[in-house]
C-alpha cells in the first residue's frame, strides 16, 4: 500500500485518471487482473515479508529449542562427569585403602617372621645358657654337699609325713660325721628320719628311702634329666 500512496496516477484501461484516497481503497479491492504490476509486486512483497517473518519465528523457536536441548545435554553431561568423577575417586580411594592395608599386613607379617626368627635365636641361646649354668652348678663337686642338702629338703617337704624313713648320701660329699649331722639337723630333729653317708655312692648322690620304695634325687640324675628336657626343647625349634 505504501507504493500506491506514492503514485499520483494509475492507468485504468486506455484512459488516465487522478486517484483520491477513496479511489485507492476501491482499487485495492478490485481483482488482481486489473491491478498494475507495481501494486501486485507490493502485495507479493508484503506476503513474502509475512512468510519470512513466520519462518523467522519458526527458526527462532527451533533455535531456542535447540539451545534448551543443548543446555540440557550440557547439564546432563556435566552431572554425569561429576558422578563419574566421584565414582572414580571413591574407587581410587578404596583401591588405595586396600593397597595400604595389604602393605601394612605384609609389613606386619615380615616383622612377625623376623621376630619369630629372633625369638628362636634367643630361645636357643637361653637354652644353651641354662644348660651351661646347670652343668656348672650341679656338676661343681665343691658345692655338692650344700646342693644335696637343699635337694633332700625340697623333696622331703613334698613327701607325706612318715613316708620317708632315711636319707643316704655320698661319703665323698660328707666325709665328716659331725658335718653330716649338722647339715641335716633341721630335717632329722624330732623325727625318726636317719641320715647315712655311703662310701659306695658317687659324689652328688642322694637317695631317700621310703616305706614303699626309694626316691633317687641325686644331682647327676637331675642334671641328666634337665639336659634331656633342654635338648627336647631345642629339637622342637
Amino acid at each position: 500500500m505504501s507504493l500506491l500512496l506514492k503514485a499520483a496516477q494509475v492507468t485504468l484501461g486506455s484512459g488516465r485518471k487522478t486517484l483520491g484516497r477513496a479511489t485507492l481503497v476501491a482499487v485495492a479491492a478490485e481483482p488482481s487482473e486489473h491491478v498494475p504490476v507495481q501494486v501486485q509486486h507490493a502485495f507479493q512483497t508484503d506476503a513474502q515479508i509475512d512468510e519470512l517473518r513466520r519462518e523467522l519465528a519458526e527458526l527462532a523457536q527451533t533455535h531456542a529449542e535447540q539451545i534448551r536441548d543443548f543446555e540440557e545435554r550440557e547439564r546432563a553431561a556435566y552431572q554425569r562427569g561429576i558422578e563419574e568423577g566421584i565414582e572414580k575417586g571413591v574407587a581410587r580411594v578404596k583401591l588405595d585403602h586396600v593397597q595400604r592395608i595389604e602393605a601394612l599386613v605384609a609389613g606386619i607379617d615380615a616383622a612377625l617372621a623376623a621376630l619369630r626368627d629372633r625369638l628362636q635365636e634367643v630361645e636357643s641361646l637361653a637354652l644353651d645358657v641354662a644348660q651351661a649354668a646347670l652343668r656348672k652348678t650341679l656338676g661343681d663337686t665343691t658345692a655338692c654337699a650344700a646342693l644335696v642338702v637343699q635337694t633332700a629338703r625340697h623333696h622331703l617337704a613334698q613327701i607325706a609325713a612318715g613316708s620317708a624313713i632315711g636319707v643316704r648320701v655320698s661319703a665323698k660329699d660328707f666325709p665328716d660325721a659331725d658335718a653330716l649331722r649338722d647339715a641335716f639337723a633341721t630335717l632329722t630333729r624330732d623325727t625318726a628320719l636317719t641320715v647315712d653317708a655311703d662310701p659306695q655312692l658317687a659324689a652328688g648322690a642322694c637317695l631317700i628311702d621310703l616305706t614303699l620304695g626309694r626316691l633317687d634325687v641325686s644331682l647327676p640324675r637331675q642334671l641328666s634329666h634337665f639336659n634331656r628336657t633342654l635338648d627336647e626343647l631345642r629339637a622342637d625349634d
